[in-house]
């Protein structure tokens, strides 16, 4: 896109500052897990240079709610990968539909991330016991109160 610094349909591109003010890192790609951008139906998100995201070529505030945690899970995943931490936490995996929950458990391994908490507000986000890996956390939020429902 012109003006914004544009990038690639689906690419992510992340700059830093080094200790003297200037662009360390910039136009370094985050790793973005192709298989899961896929099966979310984000294959075409962008993030501008400019801090702007789009989603389907429009502003990713105009995106319903389940695909603005969609695009925000996967930049969230790659910046844990690059930052070296190891984890990812994620609020709000109730947006989810059962589908979209079970490409991101069959996908998340292959990411990197040795460990994800989830947190879901209804019980229905979370998924079902006997499917829930060990490196995955999950837990509901219920009046204010914050409990594990799987690991942790």
């Amino acid at each position: 896109a012109e003006g914004g610094g544009g990038v690639s349909a689906g690419t992510v591109h992340a700059g830093g500052t080094d200790g003297a003010g200037g662009r360390a890192a910039a136009g370094r790609a985050l790793p973005i897990h192709e298989a899961l951008k896929e099966a979310w139906g984000v294959a075409d998100f962008e993030i501008h240079d400019n801090g702007e995201i789009l989603l389907h070529g429009r502003p990713i505030e105009l995106a319903s709610t389940s695909e603005q945690y969609r695009v925000a899970g996967l930049v969230a995943l790659g910046l844990a990968q690059i930052g070296g931490v190891g984890f990812a936490a994620l609020d709000g995996f109730e947006v989810l539909t059962r589908r979209l929950r079970n490409h991101f458990l069959s996908a998340i391994e292959g990411a990197g991330v040795e460990n994800v908490l989830v947190f879901c507000s209804a019980e229905n986000g979370v998924p079902p016991a006997g499917t829930v890996p060990d490196w995955l956390g999950v837990y509901t939020v219920n009046e204010g109160r914050v409990e594990a429902s799987h690991g942790g």
